[in-house]
């Protein structure tokens, strides 16, 4: 007698079916399609896709019914037709479609229809955007993600230089405040998700729902067979919602915290019925917490909010600075991003010669900017005067920005030229620069004064 089989067959995001198979499995994957076939009402024209639980639950195109397992996941993915509509076209060469036909072969009746399928394949084809144009994109992308509601914007603009991203993060493997700096918006909650489906065709959201539902059964039977002091209070949770027969994600998340031996009181908060001047002092105090709001006990939490104390991102602009003389003034402007909370202090250090750092004070500090992400921005601008300051032959000029998250510096070099006595190797060099010149003029003066002399000689003879 056959076993039977049950199998959980997705549709789309927000139809998921299950399958009972009283006789088990078919035996070929065609019977497969038509048992979904009568069983939903499919209409024809797809394909299966199953999740193999080696790679993490990815989808692979099914084909082989050997792949498909008893309590194993299916989509069902649509394909649509293709449908391409020939014309016959003239030659430049000069053969029509006339002299073709008489060749025993079939043209099909141009359509009078004037769309673009029936009109002739263009000749110059306009090849996919260059790397010019994804890093102007990428550069517009960083005005974007200043302007409020500009999601959609933002989606599209990601969307379009995903390749140019990802062949920059594979290639060059920069640091994460590099990836910061030139692509913020990959940190928006939105684009993390975005992301993630970009690079695996996978919804991270639903995906991780899905799975923790799967082995919630399996966690549970687990975690009543936990003893001691955390078994203790994994039960209190399990208790608290006893009553509802109803284990949200939220219980089980907080139980599994417990189960591996770390407190979950130190990384969630619950607030209920409090102000907002409460939970705004008590962000302050935090430097990684998730607070979780509600009205009562055992409701489902009205708003989460999640507390990282992220330090700022720094950049100099311009980089390298350019030469400069005693008297002449530059401009130099310290852009600080990404960080949270808002406390910030930004200030200016100047290091010469003798190795001695020196404050060159705030500068002209400009007031904050929020991002999307719920990040901020800041900018701090310095004109440096080389006379004024005192700065010498120049040194190292940095910025320095104080955060909660840690303190961060950024550098830039600063040359003065002409300020006092060349050193031993420059005066060397302009002595043998004269030298040349000396000997250069002596050549000059030794070639034109005999050729002078025999000018003379010939005019003197008779």
């Amino acid at each position: 007698m056959s076993t039977t089989a049950k199998l959980r067959v997705i549709f789309d995001d927000l139809t998921v079916r299950k399958l009972i198979l009283p006789s088990g499995i078919p035996s070929t994957l065609q019977d497969l399609k038509l048992v979904i076939q009568s069983t939903f009402s499919t209409p024809d024209g797809f394909c299966l896709m199953y999740q193999d639980v080696e790679f993490g639950g990815q989808l692979f195109t099914l084909t082989s019914i050997e792949d498909v397992q008893d309590r194993g996941t299916l989509k069902v993915v649509k394909v649509e037709p293709v449908i391409v509509d020939l014309c016959a076209v003239e030659e430049s060469d000069g053969v029509s479609s006339t002299s073709l036909a008489s060749q025993d072969t079939i043209l099909l009746s141009s359509s009078s229809d004037e769309s673009p399928l029936s009109q002739p394949w263009p000749r110059n084809v306009e090849i996919g955007e260059t790397k010019e144009a994804m890093e102007e994109e990428r550069v517009v992308l960083l005005t974007e993600v200043k302007k409020t509601n500009n999601e959609e914007i933002i989606r599209e603009k990601m969307e379009k230089t995903f390749s140019y991203r990802r062949l920059e993060v594979v290639n060059q493997m920069p640091s994460v405040p590099d990836v910061m700096a030139r692509w913020p918006a990959l940190f928006y909650e939105s684009q993390v998700k975005e992301e993630f489906k970009r690079i695996t065709t996978i919804h991270l959201d639903q995906t991780f729902l899905t799975k923790m539902d799967l082995y919630t059964p399996k966690l549970l039977t687990i975690f009543k067979t936990k003893g001691g002091t955390a078994g203790t209070k994994i039960n209190s949770v399990l208790e608290s919602l006893s009553q509802k027969q109803i284990y949200s994600h939220d219980a089980v998340i907080r139980c599994l915290i417990h189960f591996l031996g770390e407190s979950a009181e130190e990384l969630i908060k619950d607030y209920q019925d409090v102000s907002k001047d409460v939970i705004e002092q008590d962000i302050k105090d935090h430097e990684l917490k998730i607070l979780v709001l509600g009205s009562a006990e055992g409701v489902s939490p009205t708003d989460v909010i999640i507390v990282i104390d992220e330090p700022p991102s720094l950049s100099i602009y311009p980089s390298p600075l350019p030469l400069v003389v005693p008297g002449q003034a530059v401009t130099v402007q310290c852009e600080a991003s990404g960080f949270v909370p808002l406390s910030l202090e930004l200030a200016w250090e100047f290091v010469g010669a003798d190795g001695k750092p020196r404050a060159l004070g705030q500068g002209s500090v400009s007031g904050h900017r929020q991002a999307l992400d719920g990040t901020y921005s800041q900018s701090s601008r310095l004109e440096l005067d080389s006379a004024k300051l005192g700065l010498g032959r120049g040194g190292e000029v940095s910025c320095v920005a104080v955060h909660k998250g840690g303190t961060r510096k950024a550098k830039v070099a600063l040359n003065v030229i002409g300020v006092s006595a060349p050193s031993i190797e420059d005066s060397m060099a302009m002595v043998a620069v004269a030298l040349g010149l000396y000997g250069l003029i002596k050549v000059f003066s030794w070639t034109f004064s005999s050729a002078e002399r025999e000018v003379i000689k010939e005019h003197a003879l008779p």
